[in-house]
């Protein structure tokens, strides 16, 4: 623990702060620093893949979709390898959602099902007839962007 010590004392001297309640001042820099090394370590949602689900109340697709997909979905590989975020058509339109910024060409209809990386777009599925064609629209989407990935967990 001596070295923790001399590291803490050494941080406050350049950072020219004085403690000046001693205990409670290194437990405060502790506190600072802990959270500072835990939010850097953990990854932003804009750094991940994953399928933004565009949707509307009305629309019947999306209704079939959401019976026949939506509860197993993040229970399989490929659920595990695109985490799915579900936004309203009217939010995305309206740009009230952060990831409407990260797509240049329009959505026109729903279901729309776009496969982001970071805030970049690699590829999307326009519309849902059946849970057959969405899974392999889906596993399409996944060959070309991450044929590694996608054959390394499906062994």
């Amino acid at each position: 623990m001596p070295g923790f010590f001399q590291a803490q004392a050494s941080l406050l001297q350049r950072t020219r702060l004085r403690p000046r309640a001693g205990l409670s001042t290194v437990i405060t820099l502790r506190l600072l620093l802990g959270f500072a090394l835990t939010s850097a370590s953990l990854p932003s949602v804009a750094d991940t893949d994953q399928l933004v689900y565009i949707s509307a109340p009305d629309c019947t697709a999306c209704q079939q979709f959401d019976a026949e997909v939506g509860p197993s979905y993040s229970q399989t590989l490929e659920g595990r390898l695109l985490p799915m975020t579900r936004i309203k058509l009217s939010d995305w339109r309206a740009g009230t959602h952060p990831l409407s910024q990260c797509v240049d060409t329009p959505v026109v209809g729903t279901p729309t099902f776009i496969y982001l990386r970071g805030c970049g777009e690699l590829d999307r599925i326009y519309g849902y007839s059946s849970d057959e064609l969405f899974w392999m629209a889906l596993r399409r989407m996944l060959d070309n962007a991450a044929p590694a990935a996608l054959s390394d967990l499906s062994h």
